[in-house]
């Protein structure tokens, strides 16, 4: 896995030649609005794939001897090739199936032998690294370009929340081949246990359905747009509205062809961790015999803490027991209201997800990502709220204000700050690829089930790059 931090004076065609690409194949892999705006302290995703030139009197047949491959595979990987008889010199073709990786020459190595160790034909070898001069010399300390030995990448369950609308349905095609679920935000309980439903539900679950992704309708105690906690009080604390949410979230799922539920209650009074138990004990025993699923998602902890706000309410173990699936909030330590800090500093989440898989089944536990950044005024008042930015809309924000980006070795998150149009000073903190690479390794080391994403309406095309290249996506089920 290679990622490229740019430095002062960098252009992405220079950074292209330093790896043997083309400007084309940074752009793609990047996602990249504008290949001329690059800031200082950008992460740019190195492509891996192997790609190569055609040469005049090449043929689809060479190229494919050469690298061990079928015609027709060659063919599939490149839709641009509309004649198999016809390549032009020039033309850039995808290798499948072949990564590639860097490698330093050591004393006694010889191309041929290092193709017999990577199981390719010595003339593949050769075409790979075409800025050796003559292939019988190569010397300790040169780089070469080597194929990836076959490594296995982890099955992970990779959910994401998103907001029915009529957009949702795109957006869930376009998203799709990285996804288990899609967790449909959100269906608030009255105090009463009567469940609201918001527009789009049908036509947002059909494309789940359509794509082969498990639909999730997520239940909370939503009330003017925040979690309400005397509303959760009301609820929980009331039999017959109990069992109203229940019968009502079992209609909902019924109806809307959901394959179960996501529950996510927050901002709870912490006596009512009984109450709270209860309620999803009572939402399994009705939805479980009936084939549904039942989840939640849980404020992030590293000890108990239970009469505390926010996060005393939620009994790991128990919930653990009585949940199909638990998602782990990590995120909001860097909030709306400030002070800036990281959204989803690594240490922090170290903390917590160990603090977790002793009490919840590691298969049952997916890792809250946000997919999002704040925006801070330093020195405000504390009213005064962040701006929410996406990856993206972040690096751009720093190329405009000229100001370099820095990353966090103990959060592994990068920040920048700069002067706002209004003359204060201002502090940013967001996600990059560097950042996500160090959250997918927490779930990889800990053999979580995998990740959950807030939200799916934020753009940021390099997470999911990294992400195939990380992960095999688990389909069809929810945890291994």
């Amino acid at each position: 896995m290679e990622i490229h931090v740019v430095q002062q004076g960098e252009t992405l065609s220079f950074i292209a030649q330093q790896y043997d690409l083309t400007v084309t194949q940074l752009v793609e892999a990047n996602q990249l609005p504008d290949p001329d705006r690059l800031a200082v302290g950008e992460a740019l995703l190195i492509p891996q794939e192997v790609v190569v030139t055609v040469q005049p009197g090449d043929s689809l047949f060479r190229i494919a001897r050469q690298f061990g491959v079928s015609v027709t595979a060659l063919v599939a990987a490149n839709p641009q090739i509309t004649d198999p008889d016809v390549i032009l010199p020039g033309q850039l073709i995808r290798i499948p199936g072949l990564e590639r990786e860097r490698y330093l020459v050591r004393p006694g190595d010889t191309l041929s032998a290092i193709a017999q160790v990577r199981e390719i034909p010595l003339s593949g070898l050769i075409r790979m690294n075409p800025q050796v001069a003559n292939p019988n010399l190569i010397y300790p300390g040169q780089r070469l370009w080597l194929p990836v030995l076959e490594r296995r990448r982890p099955t992970m369950t990779v959910n994401g929340y998103l907001a029915p609308s009529a957009t949702a349905p795109a957006r869930i095609r376009e998203l799709a081949p990285w996804l288990t679920s899609v967790s449909l935000f959100s269906f608030p309980v009255r105090a009463d246990g009567a469940l609201g439903r918001p527009g789009f539900v049908t036509e947002t679950v059909t494309a789940a359905l359509e794509q082969g992704l498990i639909p999730l309708a997520v239940i909370t105690n939503i009330d003017g747009g925040t979690f309400d906690r005397d509303l959760a009080h009301a609820i929980l604390s009331d039999p017959a509205a109990r069992r109203r949410a229940v019968a009502e979230t079992r209609e909902v799922v019924e109806t809307y062809r959901f394959r179960g539920v996501n529950v996510d209650f927050e901002n709870m009074p912490p006596e009512d961790r009984p109450l709270f138990n209860r309620f999803m004990e009572e939402l399994a025993e009705v939805l479980r015999p009936a084939g549904h699923l039942v989840g939640l998602a849980v404020a992030p902890k590293a000890s108990d803490r239970p009469t505390e706000p926010w996060v005393g309410t939620f009994d790991y173990a128990t919930l653990g027991q009585i949940a199909d699936f638990v998602v782990i909030m990590t995120y909001e330590w860097g909030w709306v209201g400030g002070p800036p800090m990281a959204v989803s500093p690594a240490n922090l989440v170290r903390l917590v997800l160990d603090y977790a898989v002793s009490l919840i089944p590691r298969a049952k536990i997916l890792q809250g990502i946000n997919l999002y950044g704040y925006d801070w005024l330093r020195d405000e008042d504390p009213a005064t709220l962040a701006r929410t930015l996406s990856p993206p809309q972040a690096t751009q924000l720093a190329f405009d204000t000229g100001v370099p980006i820095l990353f966090d070795p103990k959060a592994e998150s990068p920040w920048f700050r700069y002067t706002g149009p209004e003359g204060g000073e201002r502090e940013v903190w967001f996600e990059d690829v560097r950042s996500m690479l160090a959250k997918y390794q927490i779930t990889q080391v800990l053999d979580l089930a995998g990740v959950s994403f807030w939200n799916l309406i934020f753009r940021f095309p390099q997470n999911w790059q990294l992400l195939q290249r990380v992960f095999q996506v688990r389909k069809g089920r929810m945890v291994p």
